[in-house]
């Protein structure tokens, strides 16, 4: 089964691949699009939470408010795994990835 449907040009998401790498491409779009609003953002606080999944594997969320062009936002930023819940790893997990960027 395809993505699109030439005939008639309609996406089709009964494929569970394709419906991945179109939720895949979403995601990452609207990263992207945060990522650039905070950059341009006079000033921003980020808020964590940790949680853990059925398996019991540790996980951090991080969300982000920030002040543009006036108006204040807040996002979901990441979902991250945890190697450990311990101050350290949650400290060098935030770092590490707002130094990628």
């Amino acid at each position: 089964m395809s993505l699109i449907n030439i005939s008639s040009s309609i996406i089709n998401y009964e494929n569970n691949v394709s419906g991945h790498e179109i939720l895949s491409a979403i995601s990452i779009l609207i990263e992207e699009t945060i990522w650039n609003e905070l950059n341009e953002a006079i000033a921003f606080d980020i808020m964590v939470d940790e949680s853990t999944d059925i398996s019991s594997k540790p996980h951090l969320i991080i969300y982000v408010k920030y002040c543009l062009h006036g108006k204040i936002k807040v996002h979901f930023l990441k979902l991250l795994q945890l190697k450990s819940k311990d101050s350290k790893t949650i400290f060098e997990v935030i770092i590490d990835l707002f130094d990628k960027k």
